[in-house]
């Protein structure tokens, strides 16, 4: 039992006809490779230049030198520096306001609180009339029930009584007519 597996054909590599125009054009940018490579290594390692005092400085790339771009930083910082400043003058100049502003009103008026006490005491009253008179309508509700159990309960005894004994009397009676036969 074999099984055949399909297999992959090799891919063939065509053959690229390249023209004299680009046969040229590679030979150019082979030759720039290594002043590229020059031009890198001079950006990630300045060489050191000896000025008139014998004393070594790095120098940096031309386009690097002359971009401005240490006056821009400079600038930046000077802006949010200022900035910074501006929100911190707002901020205590708010805080020196509300500090005046709480010792003027820190007078001992309690006239708010006298009134939010006043209305609590009489919506108190109110809730204690509502449950007073509920409690006595609770009461007398529960005298009644109590009236009308104790009723009931002597009018069933009496029934219950009344039953048992037309029962005792009638099971005597029957006692006796069984005597005589």
């Amino acid at each position: 039992m074999s099984v055949f597996m399909p297999t992959k054909k090799s891919a063939t590599t065509k053959k690229i006809k390249t023209t004299r125009a680009i046969k040229k054009d590679i030979k150019k940018a082979v030759d720039k490779i290594p002043g590229l490579i020059s031009e890198q290594i001079k950006w990630q390692n300045p060489t050191l230049e000896v000025n008139d005092d014998n004393s070594k400085t790095p120098t940096k790339p031309e386009y690097y030198q002359n971009n401005g771009e240490e006056n821009k930083k400079k600038l930046l910082w000077l802006f949010v520096l200022i900035i910074a400043a501006l929100v911190f003058l707002m901020w205590a100049w708010n805080l020196t306001v509300v500090f005046k502003d709480t010792n003027r009103n820190a007078t001992n008026d309690f006239g708010l609180i006298d009134v939010a006490k006043e209305k609590y005491e009489a919506t108190m009253k109110q809730n204690f009339i509502k449950d007073t008179t509920t409690n006595t309508l609770a009461q007398e509700k529960t005298i009644e029930e109590e009236k009308i159990k104790t009723s009931l309960k002597a009018s069933l005894n009496k029934l219950l009584s009344n039953i048992t004994s037309s029962t005792v009397s009638s099971t005597e009676k029957n006692i006796t007519t069984t005597k005589n036969f």
